[in-house]
């Protein structure tokens, strides 16, 4: 793991980035004082070898064995610490290349010695909610001394650290350009694939495939991995870990070819066409795991099993209540057995312009631009007020078949699916390009229940109660003047009061497509959720 470390030095050591590998800048004293390299060590083992010494005078078993102690830890401290510090690197970026300090001494490694390099973007959360991102920067180059590897993470990956940003966007260019032979034609390699002029050969993460670059149509980065489609199927033909080496060489060659004006003049293939109207490529799938279903099966034959052995037995021994008893025993496992085959069945499809659900309900596909309302809640789950997990829940209606054809998808795991976020707001983007058609056509759009988005104002219609009527609330648009959320509800303030005028749940219908054709009224950069 990396650690950010400050630099101390030189003006251009202060304007660089300083990191240490494997080990807290705070633990190198420890391992100096461990491995023998400082006074207050030798100090120490020699006051415990003295003391060794009068006891084996005083008491020669007692001193003997702790002699033999002192000795062995005194050279197991000087073997740990010795190779503390031989694993010890601090690397610090600089124009044209980066310092390395390391066992070898400290040395100056230029961009034109690095080979490969990957680049690994992962966001951290705490307890299920979003707190910052890292990079992760490994490079591998080559010295007097051989191949080597260094990896560099940023303490947090924002516009500031403007430096780190810059260090990738260099040797990104400078590796590519490395790479290139002519026009669109490279040569290099990753970890189970390599690229050479322009065709793609993957030897690992599935059987080995040749792909050409003039065959890719699409090149994205979808749940930590690279996905690669052709031109011929909706499905992806490669994927290959975006953290690997060279996997972001791949994605930018790839995407500078695709943005050059080539696409424009390929020709359409059949199967491209056909699917023109259909969902587009796959981005992703998710089904119920494995495990758990054979863990159902197996549970539902042991069930099975067990009652039909005790109605044997009850048949024989004449005990009819007995019998019925372990017959509806032997039911209740063959339900159990029939659950867990059935489980594996249900799979959640995304794609670019659709949803897909395949469930005992039959098989549920719904276009974005055919979505009714579309719903997403998230619940944290805890276990004795510890955080354990969150559970996700998609349910979109289709305005043609609102009940029949509806998919309700539900999700458990322990960190945000990043993935089914980006499936939301690609929906609720369509769904809400539709709401300002009807807007600017003069029509009031309905957002959640009981609230309206009228032409110039919010229009809040509370339920009406017998005994408390309510008149409906006009928020004119012009005078809010802060959005925000609280927790998973969203907080409306204007200017003519000092408490919020709306608090609306993101879980209530349609919730995520108005709140985005919100933001386009508004003209406001809302906050993200």
């Amino acid at each position: 793991m990396m650690y950010l470390v400050h630099s101390v030095g030189s003006h251009d050591d202060q304007s660089s980035h300083l990191w240490s590998e494997s080990i807290k800048a705070s633990r190198i004293s420890l391992a100096e004082m461990v491995s023998l390299q400082s006074p207050i060590s030798v100090i120490a083992i020699s006051a415990l070898a003295a003391l060794g010494m009068t006891l084996w005078v005083l008491a020669p078993i007692a001193g003997k064995l702790f002699l033999i102690v002192v000795l062995l830890g005194g050279a197991a401290g000087f073997c740990i610490g010795r190779f503390v510090r031989i694993r010890r690197k601090s690397v610090a970026i600089c124009e044209s290349g980066f310092r390395l300090n390391d066992r070898h001494g400290a040395r100056v490694v230029s961009d034109d010695q690095i080979t490969s390099y990957a680049v690994d973007n992962r966001r951290h959360y705490r307890r299920g909610k979003y707190t910052h991102a890292t990079c992760l920067l490994t490079l591998w180059f080559e010295t007097e001394f051989g191949p080597e590897r260094v990896s560099l993470r940023s303490a947090s990956l924002s516009d500031d650290d403007v430096n780190f940003q810059l260090a990738i966007d260099r040797i990104r260019a400078k590796v590519k350009s490395r790479s290139v032979t002519n026009r669109h034609q490279y040569v290099f390699d990753g970890d189970g694939w390599s690229f050479e002029r322009t065709e793609l050969r993957i030897d690992r993460f599935g059987p080995d495939r040749s792909i050409s670059l003039q065959e890719i149509s699409a090149i994205k980065e979808i749940d930590g991995a690279l996905l690669i489609w052709d031109q011929d199927r909706t499905i992806p033909v490669g994927r290959i870990p975006i953290g690997t080496r060279n996997a972001d060489l791949l994605k930018t060659v790839v995407d500078d070819y695709l943005s050059d004006g080539v696409e424009a003049h390929r020709p359409t293939s059949t199967a491209e066409a056909a699917t023109e109207s259909s969902l587009g490529r796959m981005l992703f799938e998710r089904s119920n795991s494995r495990l758990t279903r054979w863990a159902i099966l197996i549970a539902g034959v042991v069930v099975l099993s067990i009652g039909i052995v005790l109605t044997i037995i009850a048949i024989h021994q004449k005990m009819p209540f007995v019998a019925v008893a372990a017959a509806l025993f032997a039911l209740a496992g063959m339900l159990i057995a029939a659950a867990g085959f059935f489980y594996g069945k249900s799979v959640f499809q995304a794609f670019e312009n659709g949803i897909r659900q395949q469930s005992l309900r039959g098989n549920s596909v719904i276009a974005f631009e055919k979505i009714g309302t579309l719903t997403y809640q998230t619940k944290p789950e805890h276990i004795h007020h510890i955080y354990s997990g969150q559970q996700t829940r998609l349910v979109v209606t289709s305005i043609d078949a609102p009940s029949h054809d509806a998919i309700d998808f539900v999700q458990g795991s322990f960190y945000p699916d990043d993935s089914l976020t980006m499936i939301r707001d690609r929906a609720s983007f369509v769904v809400a390009r539709r709401m300002r058609d009807e807007h600017a056509a003069g029509r009031v759009v309905e957002w959640v229940p009981g609230i309206e988005l009228g032409i110039d104002s919010i229009v809040s219609k509370p339920k009406r109660r017998w005994y408390r009527p309510k008149a409906s609330e006009e928020v004119p648009y012009e005078s809010i003047n802060s959005v925000q959320f609280e927790g998973d509800t969203l907080v409306i303030w204007t200017d003519y009061q000092e408490r919020a005028v709306l608090k609306i749940s993101s879980s209530e219908p349609n919730f995520y497509p108005g709140y985005y054709f919100l933001a386009w009224i508004l003209q406001l950069e809302l906050p993200q959720h």
